[in-house]
């Protein structure tokens, strides 16, 4: 009784006093997803997410450093020389910097001066690892490098928000059950239900003696007419 209380009042409470939604302070960089569990040799997404907080932004500048042991950045730009990442939706303009130092382990994302500014949150780029090695792994936002500028030059970011991936061994393939199948050079050869074999030899026999008998009788007839 006193439980089903405690839920009415706890539904009653929510009812009456709704949840607000939480919103980042400011304008922030983060990586989405910021946890993923994949295995080694997986293809990893991740976004980098552009909060102006409502600020008027002109121009967005990332750093990321990942961990080249554990993590390769697949190319999303096959006509441009070197590594790019892939541009997102956030802004209309190329960008004027957009590398992937393999060596070093760094991306560098510039979308240089827009023509509109912008106050809104969106993607401004995706990110595609592919997983080499097993292990944690945390690409890493440069705070002091990135920038979010606003007509005046101003930098106005405030957070930069980290993912944190676990990278497995390979999922193991499991072998199915074998099947037992009949090899086409097995006996077809069974049994009946009284325990003889099915193969005849029984019958004719049986045959060969019956029509013996069946002769010796009819000599024996034969000879006591003739008597």
């Amino acid at each position: 009784m006193k439980k089903s209380l405690l839920i009415l009042f706890i539904l009653l409470a929510l009812t009456v006093f709704p949840g607000r939604r939480v919103q980042a302070a400011g304008a922030n960089y983060s990586l989405s997803p910021a946890t993923s569990i994949v295995s080694v040799g997986d293809a990893l997404a991740v976004d980098v997410v552009a909060d102006t907080g409502g600020v008027a932004v002109t121009r967005f500048v990332v750093v990321i450093s990942f961990d080249t042991t554990k993590l390769q950045v697949v190319d999303s730009d096959s006509t441009t020389a070197g590594t790019q990442i892939r541009k997102g939706t956030l802004t209309t303009q190329p960008p004027t910097v957009n590398k992937v130092d393999v060596v070093a382990g760094k991306i560098t994302y510039d979308s240089g001066t827009l023509t509109t500014p912008y106050s809104s949150r969106g993607v401004l780029a995706t990110i595609i690892f592919k997983t080499i090695a097993k292990g944690t792994v945390t690409p890493t936002i440069s705070f002091t490098e990135s920038q979010m500028l606003g007509t005046g030059g101003t930098n106005s970011l405030e957070v930069a928000t980290n993912g944190t991936y676990v990278i497995q061994d390979s999922a193991t393939s499991v072998t199915p059950p074998a099947t037992t199948t009949t090899s086409p050079n097995a006996s077809t050869s069974g049994t009946t239900k009284g325990g003889l074999p099915s193969t005849g030899v029984f019958e004719d026999t049986l045959a060969v003696l019956l029509l013996g008998g069946g002769l010796l009788f009819g000599s024996w007839v034969l000879g006591k007419k003739m008597i």
